[in-house]
């Protein structure tokens, strides 16, 4: 190769190799100074579901949120119900809601699944904890985020969702499990109406044992309310004990429509399923 040819031909790649680098730079710059909302959109694995990355002002984080639609299309000028379940409803929440709802087997609804994003996954104890706490099994502090994470729900999430979607924010269902269903635990325990029903599935009682109190004081405001609570019939006692507490407490108040549930033989996570087959209808059925 003639050697004018070969600078030639160097000067380009180092030319467009500065380019993409300046480029890379810009692109890591503007997410950096990026506004909260929405980052991207685009159509998820899942049938029927769109998924989104959301930026939140108030944890400075990104979510990885999956929105589920009915089976049917919502005729114009009606609403769904909206189903927002935390822990990215284990990628299942939603296209089994998808399944009961097209077949009859329980009224159509949105499902919002509330997830991570890999790199973000270690945030999620933080996300659900209203208390800091020590993890019994990796033996680490996890900090209190829940406040941060709460105000990221109740004024950007669902504000998003109901300017952009046919749903009934007024029956509104918050579905939570272990330490999800502890953070779902405390909503209601402190501002009950804020969501029509919640789904209480093994909530981790042992990493805030506090949460029992604030029940009993904040159960007299819960009217009208429906609770779903689970356990797992092969789960340690200390879990099958929470269950039975927080059942105990809410028994206490009859205006709540309550419905407990032990799956025997299951453990901690494998009941999941079972129990939205169960949960939603019981839930959406008015």
């Amino acid at each position: 190769m003639p050697a004018r040819d070969w600078v030639s031909r160097h000067t380009i790649l180092a030319a467009w190799a500065t380019c993409l680098a300046l480029a890379a730079l810009g692109l890591a710059t503007r997410a950096a100074e990026r506004p909260p909302g929405v980052v991207s959109e685009g159509p998820a694995t899942q049938m029927a579901t769109v998924q989104y990355v959301f930026h939140s002002a108030n944890t400075g984080r990104d979510y990885l949120i999956k929105v589920t639609s009915p089976f049917h299309p919502v005729p114009a000028g009606q609403q769904r119900p909206v189903i927002y379940a935390l822990d990215g409803g284990y990628e299942v929440a939603g296209p089994i809601a998808w399944v009961l709802g097209g077949s009859g087997g329980m009224p159509e609804a949105f499902v919002v699944s509330v997830g991570y994003l890999p790199a973000d996954y270690r945030w999620r104890a933080t996300d659900l904890a209203f208390r800091g706490y020590e993890d019994d099994y990796d033996k680490v502090k996890v900090p209190s985020g829940a406040a941060a994470f709460h105000a990221f729900l109740t004024n950007e999430l669902r504000p998003f969702i109901a300017a952009r979607l046919p749903v009934d924010d007024h029956r509104a269902i918050l579905f939570g499990h272990s330490e999800g269903a502890l953070f779902a635990a405390n909503i209601l325990a402190a501002q009950p109406r804020e969501y029509a029903g919640y789904i209480i599935a093994s909530p981790a009682v042992w990493s805030d044992p506090t949460i029992l109190d604030r029940l009993r004081a904040g159960l007299p405001r819960a009217r009208d309310i429906r609770v779903f609570l689970a356990v797992g019939g092969a789960e340690t006692p200390r879990m099958r004990e929470s269950g039975q507490e927080i059942a105990g407490l809410l028994r206490t108040n009859t205006t709540i429509a309550l419905r407990t549930e032990t799956y025997p033989g299951a453990t901690h996570l494998s009941y999941y399923p079972a129990l939205i087959t169960q949960a939603f209808p019981w839930m959406l059925d008015r």
